[in-house]
């Protein structure tokens, strides 16, 4: 019987990606800013109905939650992308050769 080997796992793939991108997120963001200001100026300015009120308030609510996942996710993104950079840069250096090479620490 053959048996095939295990795979071992590859270390140059590319990190997995979390979240929303950076683009992504700030147009969330922007989109739920957006709404929730509209959203509370009717809140605001009170000649529309209780039911119609309450709706607006609700809407500017989940709106907001909007916006702050948006900027959450955006946050995120940049903190991976700062991650990353570092990461790529440190690949590099480890692979500089001759008077260029990192030296051991002592």
């Amino acid at each position: 019987m053959t048996s095939t080997p295990p795979q071992s796992p590859i270390l140059d793939s590319p990190p997995n990606t979390h979240g929303l991108r950076m683009r992504t997120a700030i147009v969330v963001a922007i989109v739920s800013a957006l709404v929730t200001v509209v959203a509370m100026y009717e809140v605001v300015r009170g000649d529309v109905s209780p039911v119609s009120k309450r709706f607006f308030a609700l809407v500017a609510i989940i709106a907001f939650a909007g916006l702050i996942y948006g900027m959450t996710q955006a946050l995120l993104a940049v903190i991976a992308t700062t991650a990353e950079r570092r990461r790529l840069e440190r690949e590099v250096s480890e692979r500089r050769t001759g008077d260029r090479a990192r030296k051991p620490k002592k």
